[in-house]
């Protein structure tokens, strides 16, 4: 394993770092709302705008369809059709929310495979790169790219910051949270904006596909550790930013291990290891409780 730690490879490392934080951070809101599903269908739903995006750029002859702009636009565009699609079927139907989601899910993914298809048939197809918005790649996010990564990142998880008090009112009081200010009506929604941003930022890194686990798993590590919010959310940032650093830099040195896939590796591990640590306190604790007695 041998990695070059370049202005270039410093500069990716920054972007995932800061990435792996605001997922952290926003990954921690969603798990409170209970809303884990819902960013899954959310981070799916990406596909077909990337493909969308990809043959509109193709047609207008911007950077043989690989216009960045495009294709983050379209993925935007499409995540925010299932968001609302979701809470459409459950508000004005009888299905229930999880049916909703794999509806709306298996859709959208669907839909994206198809558009990928078709992509990789045409003339320019084979060379489209598309591959990396799915399981991520970081060796190909340009100086510009990580400048966009880092910014968007570091703005959205202070939005989500200076919103907390909000957000904690609502998650645990929605009928007190009415009552408490006007905003919280929109907040569900400013959540579900400030994650679908936070999923189109990650799509170049940790790809459509694994970007939710970059979302949840560091927020259900950290919610082993504490019941108190704030040290929570803190702690899942701490664990997104070190599970971005680790997968980068394992993908960095094998060239052909993708980041996405190695972020969430690393990930799983932190989860593990906190679980194992705190299934054993707990059990520690029970055994010098059932001795007391």
């Amino acid at each position: 394993m041998d990695i070059d730690i370049g202005f270039n490879t410093a500069l990716v490392l920054l972007s995932v770092l800061s990435l792996g934080a605001a997922c952290g951070i926003i990954g921690a809101y969603i798990m409170l709302y209970k809303k884990s599903l819902v960013s899954d269908a959310v981070s799916h739903a990406t596909l077909p705008g990337i493909g969308i995006g990809f043959m509109l750029a193709l047609w207008l002859g911007l950077d043989n369809g690989r216009f960045l702009p495009f294709l983050l636009i379209g993925a935007a565009f499409t995540g925010y059709l299932a968001a609302r699609l979701i809470h459409w079927i459950n508000s004005n139907t009888r299905l229930n929310e999880d049916s909703a989601i794999s509806t709306t899910l298996a859709f959208f993914f669907g839909l994206g495979i198809v558009l990928f298809s078709l992509i990789q048939n045409m003339e320019s197809g084979n060379r489209s790169g598309l591959d990396s918005f799915l399981l991520g790649q970081t060796s190909g996010i340009t100086y510009s790219d990580a400048i966009i990564i880092c910014v968007v990142s570091l703005i959205t998880a202070m939005l989500a910051v200076s919103l907390h008090r909000h957000f904690i009112i609502q998650s645990f009081d929605r009928n007190f949270a009415k009552l408490y200010a006007p905003l919280q009506g929109r907040l569900e929604r400013i959540l579900s904006f400030l994650m679908l941003i936070i999923v189109c930022t990650g799509l170049k890194t940790t790809g459509a596909i694994l970007i939710l686990a970059l979302l949840i798993i560091p927020a259900a590590s950290a919610r082993l550790w504490s019941d108190n919010n704030k040290p929570m959310i803190a702690l899942s940032a701490g664990f997104g930013l070190l599970s971005a650093l680790s997968g980068a830099l394992f993908s960095a040195g094998y060239a052909n291990v993708p980041t996405g896939a190695s972020i969430v590796v690393c990930s799983f591990i932190i989860f593990a290891g906190s679980m194992a640590l705190k299934v054993d306190s707990k059990a520690s604790i029970s055994k010098q409780e059932s001795t007391l007695q």
